[in-house]
């Protein structure tokens, strides 16, 4: 099982789980603000600060998977170094394929404009593409931080 929090060792390691979970929040706040806040009389409507804080995020987000490409590298037995270029490329590919779909359904949700069923159905789908990459920085996390 992957632990959704673990504070046990240095203080780095509860930033850094604080951190992953933080970039879900704007998400949620996208969720929210698409099934709140769009109605058929706003749908004309954008939110500047979700803009910026969705954009901030998928940026963090972009860096943190990185770095958890990296820790699950770290953690192969004799660490070799063609094991860094496949998980950097595995990486590349993820951010190619989903990272572009998250990017473009949180753009799609906060347009000004499109169908209201559309703009949730997008915030769902960003939503749920950053909960399988944050799922995925936990788990690398964890065999980081198991390793023999």
């Amino acid at each position: 099982m992957i632990p959704l929090f673990d504070t046990h060792g240095l203080v780095a390691w509860t930033v850094w789980y604080a951190l992953l979970w933080l970039l879900i929040v704007p998400f949620v706040l996208l969720v929210a603000y698409a099934f709140v806040r769009v109605s058929p009389a706003r749908s004309n409507e954008e939110s500047t600060w979700l803009n910026g804080a969705v954009l901030s995020a998928f940026v963090l987000l972009i860096a943190t998977t990185f770095v958890s490409a990296i820790f699950v590298a770290h953690a192969s037995p004799g660490r070799p170094w063609w094991r860094y270029l496949l998980w950097l490329a595995v990486h590349f590919v993820c951010w190619t394929f989903l990272g572009s779909g998250i990017f473009f359904a949180s753009l799609q949700a906060l347009a000004a404009g499109p169908r209201i069923w559309l703009r949730r159905l997008s915030s769902l789908l960003a939503l749920a593409g950053v909960v399988l990459l944050h799922l995925a920085s936990l788990y690398a996390t964890d065999v980081f931080r198991h390793r023999p």
